[in-house]
């Protein structure tokens, strides 16, 4: 019984290292995005 939880507790913090790798990789596309118009060049 014990490796069903432990097996959770895994799969839930890798899905929230993926969640939190997503969300940087997003914010971080924003922040260019948002340089890019205020400098006056097109966006991607």
């Amino acid at each position: 019984m014990l490796y069903i939880i432990e097996g959770a507790l895994f799969y839930c913090s890798s899905r929230l290292v993926i969640a939190a790798i997503v969300a940087t990789y997003r914010h971080n596309g924003a922040v260019v995005r948002r340089d890019h118009t205020k400098a006056g060049a097109p966006p991607a």
